[in-house]
């Protein structure tokens, strides 16, 4: 969507998903809408990225992050900022290590999707991203960027404190990652055959995050769930 939108967008991919993406596009499906198709894009792997960005999204998995944060200072603009887009509470702080605290955008996205085939994503509808001042004096920084993703047609907030909003997300995630897991079914599917454990779970994660300091809303699993 940023592409489609007129950003000027490097992808790191490799294998075959990353060839049809340089050869073909992507095509994203899913919601009520017709298909959105890219133009061929701009892929590099690990070795062959060249140039600085001003913007970096990292979407990689957990295990991954080590090996993407040690190029991360070579890939950055002197002003440019990271934005780590996983699940977890750590991430940002691993993140800042390697390019600086106040390069590092606290972030979070709430998405589901999967890769179909080479080149092909499906993802549900009410994909949208939360930012947060990582340290003081970020804000101008997240303005841009929320009026950047909005531009491309992906709703995106600003939160003020950081560590609720990644905890807001756990709410979710640490329930449904596990029932959905050993059930194979999906979240919906998992709640409507356990409403009460899912309940109970987030509960859980909710005192977890008072001891750890955080407040968070106290109807925040009921407003999820309903």
């Amino acid at each position: 969507k940023l592409v489609l939108s007129g950003a000027h967008v490097t992808f790191v991919a490799h294998g075959e998903h990353g060839l049809a993406l340089r050869e073909r596009g992507l095509v994203l499906r899913g919601g009520t809408g017709p298909a959105l198709r890219t133009p061929p894009l701009r892929v590099a792997d690990m070795a062959t990225v060249s140039g600085r960005y001003d913007v970096i999204l990292v979407a990689v998995k957990s295990p991954g992050l080590p090996t993407v944060c040690e190029e991360l200072p070579n890939w950055i603009q002197p002003p440019g900022v990271v934005l780590p887009l996983q699940n977890g509470l750590d991430s940002e702080d691993f993140v800042a290590g390697y390019v600086g605290a106040q390069r590092t955008i606290a972030s979070v996205v709430y998405m589901s999707g999967a890769r179909t085939a080479p080149g092909e994503l499906h993802v549900t509808e009410h994909t949208r991203i939360g930012l947060a001042p990582y340290r003081p004096g970020q804000e101008p920084d997240i303005a841009r960027l929320v009026a950047l993703f909005e531009q491309a047609g992906v709703p995106a907030q600003m939160h003020e404190e950081w560590q609720a909003m990644l905890w807001q997300k756990m709410v979710w995630n640490a329930p449904f990652n596990a029932l959905c897991a050993l059930t194979n079914k999906p979240a919906a599917e998992a709640l409507s055959r356990n409403p009460e454990l899912v309940r109970e779970a987030m509960d859980e994660v909710m005192r977890v995050a008072l001891a750890d300091g955080v407040h968070l809303p106290p109807d925040l699993p009921e407003r999820m769930i309903s």
